[in-house]
Order: structure tokens, then C-alpha cells, then sequence
């Protein structure tokens, strides 16, 4: 019996998500000095019998201070494992998420691959375990978005914001079954938050209308609302414009072939959030502590160049490939050789240790 085209070639995607979710999973102390604050978190955390869920939550709140990520860590801490058992787990079930999440809705699972590659694999799962977390609940749940299940949507989010609060932030996406989708929309959308990244240099502060927000959490997540919202200065820094560039070139491949485009209620989510994108990389900027939230949305890019290949002929679909695998792999080559000095350059593997996952 002949395989479907679709279905063989995301099955074969699963080959390189296995070898990615293993040297994430069982990378030696690399991703910065978060790398030590997750072994600290998880050291220090007891195990089952002793985490007390409802003290927990009247010590550290619901949303703001991690206490689904603090249960996690007491969960896989009483099955036995130690804290590389943890790295390998949270790696697998980041890299399952990827692909139940979203296989369902591609044609080639092999583009979603190299740009999780680039936009991903070494600038989330390898510094942000809580976050990869959160992302990967957030995949889950786009088959609840994408089929108009309200309820089930923001549970799932509910609980990823108990993982990594930026996630709460990510509720309001149902409101964009009510956008309509055209071209002419599209293009101004762009035009007008492209030039608004003036504003990110200018050092305007657009969200201080968020003070008030950040006494609904607790913990970092209220030092990051306040940062944001002006309040402090606790956490600096911004977006290189490059991001800007990459998203404006997938923008015009979108807009290009979007009179062509057979739209249907999952190319309509995927456009949007892409679409939600934009405004991270140029009016929001210059808030380096939003950097982050785009993580839960890039690898729209994958299904945007994918309905643009669709559309093409043969020889502009063989370019486009070749294109986005230079730039990938360029681009993660780049963030390898910046990060830490270029620390990561250098992979190193608690397998070459002989270490165990077990206690």
C-alpha cells in the first residue's frame, strides 16, 4: 500500500526531531548561565511527596512564578531522575510537541525543521528550558485554535502560563477568528508597523499603560511587566533589525502569492500568526525582554514559505529551498558563533562523561 505524499514526507521529518531532541537533551551545561539556575531550581525542589501544591500557590501565586514548572521538576525528580534526566525529557516532549502540533497542518515538516533549526533549536531549547516548555503546550494547542475549541484552548494556555507566564499573553489569539484576511490589508499592515520601528529608536515608552498589569503576577514575571511598562530598567537591550529584514522578505513571498492562494481555516491562522510577529520586530524592538515572545510563533515562517513553494514552479521551489537552507544554517552558525563567545561552537555531551539520567 503506497504511502501518501504528505504523510511520508512528515514521517521522515521525525528522523532529524529525534536527533535534535537527543543533543539538546543531553547537551553538558551549555546555554549560558541559565543552564545553573534550572539545575539550582531542580536540585532544590522536593520531590512529590513532600511539594505542597496548594502552600506553593498561596507562597508564590498562580501566574508569575513558575509553579507548574516547579511541579514538573517535582514530578520527574520522584521517578528517579536527576537533573540531565530533567534536560532530556524536557527536550523529547518540546520536540513531540513540534511534531503532533503541527504535522496535522503541513505539507513538508522537512521546512519546519530547518527553520526551528535556525529560529529555535539553539536559541530556545538550549537556553529557555522553562519556555520550551510553554511553546511546546502552545503547539499543542493550535489544533483547538485552528478548530474553534474556545475552552480547550485557553485551558491549555492556562496551564502553560503556570510553566512560563509570557504564555498568558498568547490568549487574545482567538480574537483574530474575527479578522478577515486581505491583501491590501496585509500590506498596510506591514507598511505601518515596518515604519513604525523609528519608534523603537526613540526611546518612546508605548507601554506604560502596563504598570498596573504586573500587580496580577508575582515574582520575575511582575519585574518584567514593570520593566516593560517603563517602571525599571532591570532588563535592557533589543532586537537586531535583521530579524526585521528576514520577517519583511517571507512578508512579500506572502503577499506575492496570496491572490493564488487557496485560503482554508488553517492557512488562515498560520498567515495570522505570522502576521502577529511584525510588531516584535519593529515597533516593540527596543523591549528586550519581548524577544522572547516571538518564539511561540516563528515557525510560522515554515508553512508561509511552504504556500509560497506550492505556488511556484519547479526551478523557483529547488531556489526558494536553497535559499532558506543557506540562510538557516547561516543564521544558526552566526547565533553558535556570538552566543557566550562562541561557547557553543564547541558542543559537549554528558553522554562523553558516562553520566547518568538517574539518581
Amino acid at each position: 500500500m503506497l504511502v501518501p505524499k504528505k504523510k511520508y514526507r512528515n514521517v521522515m521529518a521525525l528522523v532529524p526531531l529525534v536527533m535534535l531532541a537527543v543533543v539538546t537533551g543531553t547537551r553538558y551545561y551549555m546555554g549560558g548561565y541559565d543552564i545553573y539556575n534550572y539545575e539550582y531550581t531542580f536540585n532544590t525542589i522536593p520531590s512529590l511527596s513532600n511539594f505542597h501544591l496548594w502552600e506553593t500557590f498561596k507562597t508564590y501565586g498562580f501566574f508569575g512564578s513558575d509553579i507548574g514548572y516547579r511541579f514538573i521538576n517535582s514530578l520527574i525528580k520522584s521517578l528517579g531522575f536527576n537533573f540531565f534526566g530533567f534536560t532530556l525529557i524536557v527536550s523529547f516532549f518540546f520536540y513531540i510537541c513540534v511534531y503532533f502540533g503541527l504535522s496535522k497542518f503541513s505539507n513538508n515538516m522537512n521546512i519546519v525543521v530547518i527553520i526551528l533549526m535556525y529560529k529555535e533549536f539553539l536559541g530556545l531549547t538550549f537556553i529557555y528550558m522553562r519556555q520550551s516548555i510553554a511553546v511546546g503546550f502552545f503547539l499543542l494547542s493550535l489544533r483547538f485554535l485552528f478548530t474553534n475549541r474556545p475552552f480547550r484552548y485557553v485551558l491549555t494556555i492556562l496551564v502553560a502560563s503556570t510553566i512560563h507566564f509570557s504564555a498568558i499573553f498568547l490568549l487574545p489569539l482567538y480574537l483574530l477568528k474575527f479578522v478577515r484576511l486581505t491583501k491590501k490589508g496585509i500590506i498596510i499592515y506591514s507598511c505601518v508597523f515596518t515604519v513604525s520601528y523609528v519608534v523603537s529608536l526613540s526611546n518612546i515608552n508605548i507601554l506604560g499603560f502596563m504598570s498596573p498589569i504586573a500587580e496580577l503576577f508575582s515574582g520575575s514575571a511582575q519585574e518584567k511587566i514593570s520593566s516593560v511598562a517603563g517602571d525599571s530598567d532591570l532588563y535592557q537591550g533589543g532586537t537586531s533589525i535583521l530579524h526585521l529584514v528576514e520577517f519583511l522578505v517571507v512578508d512579500m513571498l506572502l503577499i506575492y502569492i496570496f491572490n493564488h492562494l487557496t485560503l482554508n481555516q488553517t492557512r488562515e491562522w498560520m498567515i495570522k500568526l505570522f502576521l502577529c510577529v511584525l510588531p516584535f520586530y519593529s515597533i516593540l524592538a527596543g523591549e528586550g525582554i519581548l524577544a522572547r515572545i516571538p518564539f511561540y510563533l516563528l515557525l510560522s515562517y515554515a508553512f508561509i514559505i511552504d504556500y509560497f513553494v506550492d505556488n511556484s514552479r519547479h526551478a523557483v521551489r529547488a531556489l526558494t529551498y536553497l535559499a532558506v537552507i543557506i540562510v538557516c544554517f547561516g543564521g544558526m552558525y552566526m547565533f553558535a558563533q556570538k552566543f557566550d563567545g562562541g561557547e557553543m561552537l564547541l558542543y559537549r555531551s554528558f553522554l562523553h562523561y558516562n553520566l547518568s539520567i538517574f539518581n
